[in-house]
């Protein structure tokens, strides 16, 4: 399926964001990275089948490039008070990240930048280990702040504030 930008430019609350598809809060994510935060040449991965399996990709959603540096990221489309192992972004989460940069690294020979974006919250050892492992991560609050600038830069852009 192919996705468009105008597909997601007036989502504007959680609750839209909340009834997106895992694989369109994937795209979401695409357009927020190009559009809010200065990313390049961002790419949401293909997951591949073998048999009846999806092949294991370590978790990687998006990969995208800023200022010269490559960005592994995950999203997690989950919700609080669903599953009680996706309430929240668990540091098992933020050590695998670190594990596949690091494979990266190995592979490329420069380790890349981690980002996570998610829509539930994290805990005080999930922080922690991502301050350790260099790994950004971006919850709720993060994303509806980006959505709400986008909203009133449309808004200022169309010339209904004075």
């Amino acid at each position: 399926m192919a996705y468009y930008k105008n597909q997601f430019e007036n989502l504007k609350s959680i609750k839209e964001i909340d009834q997106l598809c895992g694989e369109d809060f994937e795209w979401f994510c695409k357009f927020l990275l190009e559009d809010h935060l200065g990313f390049e040449r961002v790419q949401v991965t293909k997951k591949e089948l073998q048999g009846s399996k999806v092949k294991y990709d370590g978790g990687i959603d998006i990969i995208a490039h800023k200022g010269g540096e490559t960005y592994l990221i995950q999203c997690k489309h989950w919700h609080e008070g669903g599953d009680k192992d996706k309430d929240h972004l668990s540091v098992h989460l933020v050590r695998e990240l670190g594990g596949v940069m690091k494979a990266w690294e190995m592979k490329y020979g420069k380790y890349p930048k981690g980002i996570v974006i998610a829509t539930v919250p994290a805990f005080r050892l999930s922080l922690d280990e991502a301050k350790t492992l260099e790994i950004e991560l971006m919850d709720y609050s993060s994303i509806m702040e980006l959505v709400v600038t986008r909203a009133l830069e449309k808004i200022k852009n169309e010339d209904y504030l004075p």
